[in-house]
């Protein structure tokens, strides 16, 4: 492999619809650091191209493994340890995005977002961060309310170690508000923020933003 490919995010699209895929495909490719190496709209060659591009993003849309996804997404990494696998959903329904991340997906993205968005979502992936839109968070959110036994037990009591500003902070970050955002409401710095949060990730035993907002709820916030 050249150097020049080297340099770009290599991406597998898997998407079952064409007319996705062919935008999905031209979007892509139209974006500098971006190289799509395979595509495919069908299950049954999903691991073989997998394993054969060791990709450094998958694409990967929801509903091509059927309701099975949370099964799929764990052999696909074993294919391909080192891809980050961003799901492409049409589905409404919160909790197969739940699945999906705790199956091992560095993030979800739903299929009405602009394609600026997308690239943003690949590009964070990408560097290792987890993906997950101010929407989903907001749902995921809600939901735990709904949904406790789907939560992993947390101590409240941890809450109470955190700062007053702390705490401000975690409870906006947990709604999915994003750091930016959240200086301008509080009238600090983003840099402030972030380092705000990384005590807050430490004092409460969660491992970032995603995890923050899983247990929410379980921490009172």
């Amino acid at each position: 492999m050249d150097d020049v490919s080297r340099e770009k995010i290599r991406i597998l699209v898997l998407e079952r619809q064409e007319i996705v895929r062919i935008g999905l495909r031209t979007l892509l490719e139209n974006q500098p650091k971006f190289q799509v190496v395979a595509e495919s709209n069908g299950f049954d060659d999903i691991y073989r191209l997998t394993s054969a591009h060791t990709p450094d993003v998958i694409l990967l849309d929801l509903l091509l493994v059927g309701e099975k996804y949370h099964q799929h997404i764990p052999l696909l990494l074993q294919a391909s340890p080192n891809s980050k696998i961003l799901a492409f959903s049409s589905i409404p329904d919160v909790q197969p995005h739940l699945d999906a991340l705790r199956a091992g997906a560095a993030g979800v993205i739903a299929k009405d977002q602009s394609a600026e968005l997308l690239v943003k979502a690949i590009h964070i992936v990408y560097a290792g961060q987890v993906w997950i839109d101010r929407n989903l968070t907001t749902l995921l959110w809600q939901t735990q309310g709904k949904n406790p036994q789907n939560l992993p037990p947390v101590s409240p009591s941890r809450h109470a170690c955190l700062s007053h500003r702390e705490s401000d902070v975690a409870h906006l970050a947990a709604r999915g508000i994003s750091a930016k955002n959240i200086g301008e409401k509080l009238g600090i710095s983003e840099k402030t923020v972030r380092n705000h949060l990384t005590l807050v990730y430490e004092k409460l035993g969660v491992e970032g933003r995603l995890d923050l907002c899983l247990k929410a709820k379980a921490l009172g916030f």
